[in-house]
């Protein structure tokens, strides 16, 4: 067993050539959809089986809500609560929410890294959530665990970043066609939302996992479409304006849909006083209570509509249920339920155009289709808005609902909801999270970085500090003695006031004994117009550093009242920078290529230069790399050290020019295979030769083959 899985990690690797390569990302799309759509399957059925543990067995999720006492619609929504809280509180936030911003993250930031520990932790707290009647849907959950799979298998197989991103897509895919037993439309939101691409490679592969995934539930789960409605048609062209319409609005409220939700977990987490583990709780009880009015609130909510599809329900319930739908889902992701925001959106999408379409067949003249076709349109328009992927919305209304006779309504309402949403609001529903957090993946990573790191965690230094009428003479021996670039001028509160350029001050030193007793801080200071307090981002700490000359910057405890309590450097700020460059990296793509040093001993880079995991030689141990001057010689980069003794958090070490080797550790080491080579090779330190030279010796102590 372990002879095939190492050819097919060696094919994932790219040693056997691009053919062979498509050919095991093939293999490996399949084996994700089949475990994707077996995952999906038990994950449909573990919500069955809470929720017929707290509500007893029925035909359908609403008459199992409906045949409890009422006292049980309050109690268990919020012992799910509970008990969702609790396990969060255990095992992290991750636990929590639908999970997609995370994986549209991994994808983008961490070379498609996610922890595999996510599939069980998901799982559990979503079927919980949904299993006793939390306003939520399973496809976000199932997004994350579907992804989780194919990284987890990505990362077992050693994949670099571009292949492992693709295994990710391949899990996202499974997940979606199998819960929604929806193949097309799952390969295609793995795509678009996802991957964010279309690229033949990636693409291929998420429709094989896709296909499988669906052939795997189908099996378990039946063939028929997630709604069966009546045949629906375009009655008259006029219906078009409608359809527009429904676009429109159905932007609106999707928008106004994310921003209630930023506004509910906001407004849970800023209750201090409240634990964590009971706000979960807090929300179902909500929850519990509009389900005693309208028991339709509970759950998924996939029977009202069908009911709304099937053009059933008369205006008064349409609209409460559209405002009931909001409110719920809000309250139950909001307050830290495990569910996602895809199955709701459509929930709302669909009585949401049913209602439009009974007030436009009363107040316009032309002939109409039923409410139920603009239910269908207003499903696909809200899902567009939500996410702005309008492609996605197109094909998901297709399977889910069978009937391809609207495809004009839903083109058309589809994308000017699409594009009304983009108008209103730059985040979708899953990228609105990340735009808070500064991370916004339209943009280069290098931005991201700027304005995911805050000043606060920088450390500040202490200024120089002078007060304004101190004479020229005293600030001469501050001169002297400090190791500043700049004296900060402060007024008699101590607010600052202005900034002395030491470079400057140094022209004046040939008038010292004229200016001695003449000149003060006040006369030599420039206005200080750029400084930051702790709450804001290093880009935003970058940009004031570009519209001045100095080096230092004042950080203030308030912006309106700019009182000093630190300095950063224009170095500071850099530092920061490029240490959360390497931290992003560890998190996905080097991290993996670290994996793979380490099993195969080397990584083939670019232009004939390699990664090398070497055992520090005993001749080069005690000394420092100063000393041994490796990258002079031998024309060798020294990486990182790892030490095997320690545990992940501190198994790798940054190395400057002081670090001393040590028996026992390893180098991860970055040059040709040559040089690698040669410096192994060697007991003695000899003259640099060239990289090409032919009598260069053969290793002794690196694991670099030529063969590899």
């Amino acid at each position: 067993m372990y002879s095939w899985i190492h050819r097919i990690r060696m094919a994932l690797l790219g040693h056997h050539g691009e053919h062979v390569l498509q050919r095991s990302m093939m293999l490996l799309a399949l084996i994700i959809g089949i475990l994707g759509g077996l995952v999906a399957t038990g994950f449909h059925e573990l919500i069955n089986v809470v929720r017929a543990l707290c509500y007893g067995r029925g035909d359908s999720a609403l008459q199992q809500f409906t045949q409890v006492p009422w006292y049980h619609l309050l109690l268990i929504p919020t012992l799910g609560g509970l008990a969702v809280g609790i396990l969060v509180k255990l095992f992290g936030p991750k636990a929590a929410g639908g999970g997609v911003p995370d994986v549209m993250l991994a994808v983008a930031r961490k070379g498609g890294v996610i922890h595999k520990a996510w599939v069980l932790t998901k799982t559990i707290t979503s079927s919980i959530t949904l299993g006793t009647g939390g306003s939520a849907g399973p496809e976000g959950p199932i997004i994350q665990i579907g992804s989780s799979i194919g990284s987890g298998i990505g990362q077992f197989f050693k994949l670099g970043p571009k292949q492992l991103r693709i295994a990710l897509g391949c899990g996202s895919a499974a997940g979606i066609a199998a819960m929604f037993n929806a193949p097309i439309a799952g390969a295609f939101f793995a795509s678009e939302v996802i991957l964010g691409e279309f690229a033949g490679q990636a693409f291929g592969a998420v429709v094989l996992s896709s296909v499988a995934s669906t052939v795997i539930a189908r099996s378990f789960l039946g063939e028929a479409p997630a709604f069966s409605i009546p045949h629906y048609n375009l009655v008259h062209p006029a219906e078009l304006f409608t359809y527009a319409w429904i676009g429109v609005v159905s932007a609106v409220i999707a928008v106004g849909f994310t921003l209630a939700m930023q506004v509910t977990q906001d407004g849970f987490h800023h209750l201090k006083r409240c634990p964590s583990f009971l706000k979960p709780a807090m929300g179902g009880l909500v929850v519990g209570a509009m389900g005693l009015a309208r028991p339709e609130l509970l759950g998924v909510g996939y029977e009202i509509t069908t009911e709304a599809l099937k053009g059933h329900l008369s205006l008064g319930v349409l609209a409460l249920v559209l405002g009931g739908k909001f409110l719920a889902t809000c309250f139950t992701v909001g307050s830290g339920g495990a569910g996602g925001v895809f199955a709701p959106s459509l929930v709302m999408g669909a009585v949401l155009g049913g209602a439009m379409g009974q007030i436009a067949a009363d107040i316009t003249p032309f002939a109409h289709s039923g409410s139920g076709a603009y239910a269908v349109v207003g499903m696909a328009a809200f899902f567009s808005a939500s996410t702005h992927a309008p492609i996605t919305s197109l094909l998901i209304i297709f399977e889910l609902t069978g009937d391809y006779s609207l495809i004009l309504p839903v083109m058309l309402g589809s994308v000017i909801a699409a594009i009304v949403s983009q108008k209103l609001l730059a985040g979708s529903i899953y990228t609105q999270p990340l735009l808070r957090q500064g991370i916004n993946l339209r943009e280069p990573l290098d931005v991201n970085v700027l304005r995911s790191v805050q000043v606060k965690q920088l450390t500040l230094k202490q200024p120089e500090l002078i007060y304004k009428y101190t004479p020229f003479s005293e600030i001469y021996e501050h001169l002297v003695t400090s190791h500043h670039s700049e004296f900060f001028v402060q007024d008699e509160e101590g607010v600052l006031c202005g900034v002395i350029s030491v470079a400057e001050l140094r022209h004046s030193l040939h008038e010292y004994e004229d200016l001695r007793d003449v000149v003060i801080a006040a006369d030599l200071m420039s206005p200080i117009e750029h400084y930051v307090t702790q709450e804001d981002t290093i880009d935003f700490a970058m940009r004031q550093f570009v519209c001045q000359e100095y080096d230092e910057m004042p950080v203030v405890a308030r912006r309106d009242l700019p009182v000093p309590i630190g300095i950063i450097q224009r170095r500071d700020v850099m530092d920061a920078y490029n240490k959360e460059i390497l931290r992003i990296d560890f998190a996905g793509s080097f991290s993996n290529r670290l994996n793979a040093v380490a099993h195969l001993g080397s990584w083939e880079t670019i232009g004939g230069y390699v990664i090398a995991h070497v055992q520090n030689p005993a001749h080069f141990c005690g000394k420092t790399l100063e000393q041994l001057d490796l990258r002079a010689i031998y024309g060798v980069q020294v990486m990182l050290i790892e030490d095997p003794t320690q545990d992940k958090a501190h198994r790798y070490l940054f190395p400057d020019k002081n670090t001393r080797l040590e028996l026992g550790q390893n180098m991860i080491l970055f040059g040709t295979r040559q040089q690698i080579r040669y410096m192994t090779g060697l007991s003695v330190s000899p003259q640099p030769l060239p990289p090409d030279d032919p009598t260069l010796p053969p290793a002794k102590h690196c694991p670099v083959t030529d063969d590899e």
